[in-house]
This record gives C-alpha cells, sequence and structure tokens, in this order.
C-alpha cells in the first residue's frame, strides 16, 4: 500500500513540476510577445504599411520561438490536454504579436496555419489572440486615425466588425471558454465603438469644415456682388 501510494505522489508531483515549468515558459512567451507588440507601435507610428523585411522586433521573435520549442518538449506527452490552462495566456499573447503585425504589414487576418507560427495552435487559443489584437489596432487607430481618409478608415472598422462576427461564430466551447471568449468579445466590441467615434468624429469635422467653406463662399459672392452695385 506504501509503495503504491508513493508512486501515486510521484506522478502527482511531476505533473505539478512539469505544469510549473510550462507556466514559466508561458509567462516568457508573454514577456516576449509584450516587448513585440511596443515595438510594432513604435515602427508603424512613422511608416503604415509595416515594411514586409521588418526586423526591429528579431530578437523578441527568436526568443519567443526558444520557448515555443522548449513548450513543445514538454507538451510531447499523451495528457497534453491537461496542461492547456497552463500555456494559454502565453499562446494568446503570442498569437496578439504576430496578428498584429500581419495586419500593420496587410491589413488583412493571418491565417492559423501561417508558416510564422511555427507551432500548431488551437482554434479557442488563436480566436482568444484575435481579440486581443483588436485592441490594439484600436490603439493604433486612436494614436494615428487623423492621418488617414475616412474611406480607409471605415475600411478598418468593416475589417473589425466582420472579424467579430466571425468570432461570435465559435460554439461547442466549455463552460470556462465561453466565459472566457464572452469577455474578450465584449472588450472587441469596445474597441470597435472606439474606432467608430474617430470615423464619426472625422466625418462631422469635414462636414463642419465644407459647410463653413460653403458659407464663407456665399459671404464671399454677396459682399462681391454689393461692391459691383
Amino acid at each position: 500500500m506504501e509503495a503504491e501510494f508513493q508512486k501515486f505522489q510521484r506522478v502527482l508531483q511531476e505533473q505539478q513540476d512539469k505544469r510549473e515549468r510550462i507556466i514559466r515558459i508561458s509567462r516568457e512567451i508573454t514577456i516576449q510577445s509584450k516587448r513585440m507588440i511596443f515595438l510594432l507601435h513604435q515602427a508603424s507610428s512613422s511608416e503604415f504599411p509595416l515594411s514586409l523585411d521588418f526586423d526591429k522586433a528579431k530578437q523578441h521573435k527568436q526568443n519567443i520561438q526558444k520557448q515555443l520549442e522548449l513548450l513543445k518538449q514538454e507538451l510531447a506527452v499523451p495528457d497534453a490536454e491537461r496542461y492547456a490552462p497552463s500555456c494559454s495566456p502565453g499562446i494568446q499573447e503570442f498569437v496578439e504579436a504576430y496578428a498584429f503585425e500581419h495586419w500593420l504589414q496587410h491589413q488583412t487576418l493571418i491565417h492559423p496555419k501561417d508558416s510564422k507560427f511555427q507551432i500548431d495552435i488551437g482554434l479557442l487559443d488563436y480566436v482568444l489572440g484575435v481579440c486581443d489584437m483588436t485592441g490594439e489596432i484600436m490603439r493604433f487607430l486612436i494614436t494615428h486615425g487623423s492621418k488617414f481618409a475616412v474611406e480607409n478608415i471605415l475600411s478598418h472598422v468593416q475589417f473589425l466588425r466582420d472579424l467579430n462576427l466571425e468570432c461570435t461564430k465559435l460554439n461547442n466551447l466549455n463552460r470556462r471558454s465561453q466565459s472566457e471568449l464572452k469577455q474578450k468579445l465584449g472588450v472587441m466590441d469596445n474597441s470597435i465603438s472606439k474606432v467608430e467615434s474617430i470615423c464619426y468624429s472625422k466625418i462631422l469635422r469635414m462636414s463642419d469644415q465644407t459647410s463653413m467653406k460653403r458659407d464663407e463662399e456665399i459671404i464671399a459672392s454677396k459682399q462681391k456682388k454689393l461692391r459691383i452695385h
């Protein structure tokens, strides 16, 4: 009995040790991904669309890939699914960073099987990471939206709306996943509303400027007629 108990104890301890290693890896992926996002915002402030050969985040990408290799080693076990919650935060942040870079370069959504990922990503982690990416698009547009024509901002708004619609179609989730997705979609809705506000404000300003210009032209025309008479 004691031998069986000790064996059971060793198995639990090994699982706990693996879970702690995975959590540390996930945290490092999160840190490097956040640093990558920060650099992307810096670079896109002066260059948009972002060049396809953007390399200032190269070191962070290399660090992320090293951690992903470690993660793949840890998850190379039959019961890998039990560790999914431990690595999910890092994977989501990783998806967010790469999806944001892709959007800055192409203004489109990165495919979940894109070779840049270099790892198989679960559908839920992909969708949740993409939801977070919309917040980065919102920040970018709030900061730089005044530089774009209304048509461009409208196209970005439509991209976010379409993305939101597709994310809501994800179903057959367990209760925990449904709760997390619902929370992310709520944040996404808020981000879209902020971008829409930028767009509408720009349209109103343009309308006011057009109206003022028209009034000035009418006044100038009346003054000209008075001088003629």
